[in-house]
């Protein structure tokens, strides 16, 4: 066979086929291995952080979030306003299958440390079975998610296992990145939201994220009141340093604005400091990841 022909001179082996075709095998193997690998880039906890989230009958229902590590291009972040329980470690999509939900986002090219990523429903008010846009990268499965004025919370994650083939429709994460909490009730606590959560609105809080270090939760508005907010937007008070200070600085509620109502009144995009329209390259440019 031609593979296993051996090339002669005066009698002794110059060049055999078969090992050099292995070789160039083995070469082609290591170097598909290492383009699949950096495919995606594995983020941790507190590597993404919410900076936006707006809710109202007379505008879609709005969120951003800021990546604090540089990613590339095909890296996957999963969305849900599901109900998470300690019980259970997983998200819970009760009710109606156009209830809470869940999506998978993917980027479509390189991003840096400080860029921001809008997400929103396609339609006003669309209660449930909501389309769904991102100022960049692209939404390769679910659904948008709509947030209810009595209250919601989106958590960001990356991998594990979703089920929507029962009426148990559960997601159990890989790695819970970050949450950002609107809802109120008498059995919410900073230590773990809706303790016992049920429901559309209610969640508890995953092991892996604390209150006010990765993750966030705004329950009023102005001076005194004690109630849940519609509309919040972090106002960029820190836009540089490292991105454990950007981060502490988006976990104060402090330098976040407030406003309550259907309207969601602190629209996206708009001029500010951190040019809330789409993707923002070297707002943070001085950002250390992960740091």
């Amino acid at each position: 066979m031609l593979m296993n022909f051996i090339n002669c001179l005066d009698g002794k082996r110059v060049f055999s086929f078969k090992p050099f075709f292995l070789l160039l095998l083995v070469v082609f193997f290591l170097a598909f291995s290492a383009r699949k690998t950096k495919a995606q880039t594995t983020l941790s906890t507190g590597d993404v952080v919410f900076t936006a989230y707006n809710c109202g009958s007379n505008g879609a229902d709005t969120f951003a979030v800021m990546l604090l590590t540089g990613i590339t291009s095909g890296t996957e972040i999963i969305f849900t306003d599901g109900c998470y329980t300690d019980a259970t470690g997983y998200f819970l999509f009760p009710g109606a299958a156009t209830s809470d939900w869940a999506f998978r986002w993917v980027s479509s090219s390189t991003m840096n440390a400080g860029d921001q990523i809008k997400f929103w429903t396609s339609t006003t008010n669309c209660s449930g079975n909501c389309g769904y846009n991102a100022s960049t990268g692209n939404i390769t499965w679910g659904r948008g998610l709509s947030f209810p004025s009595s209250g919601d919370q989106v958590f960001a994650c990356q991998g594990g296992t979703i089920d929507t083939s029962s009426a148990t429709r559960t997601y159990t994460p890989g790695t819970v990145l970050t949450g950002i909490h609107m809802n109120l009730t008498t059995a919410t606590t900073t230590a773990n939201w809706d303790v016992g959560a049920t429901g559309t609105s209610a969640s508890e809080l995953p092991n892996s994220l604390t209150t006010y270090t990765n993750a966030i939760w705004h329950k009023y508005i102005g001076t005194g009141a004690n109630g849940e907010v519609d509309n919040v937007r972090y106002n960029c008070a820190v836009t540089s340093g490292t991105a454990a200070a950007i981060r502490s600085a988006t976990m104060d509620t402090a330098n976040w604005s407030y406003l309550d109502g259907t309207t969601p009144l602190l629209a996206l995009p708009v001029v500010r400091m951190c040019r809330w329209f789409g993707v923002v390259h070297g707002v943070m440019a001085q950002v250390q990841a992960r740091s």
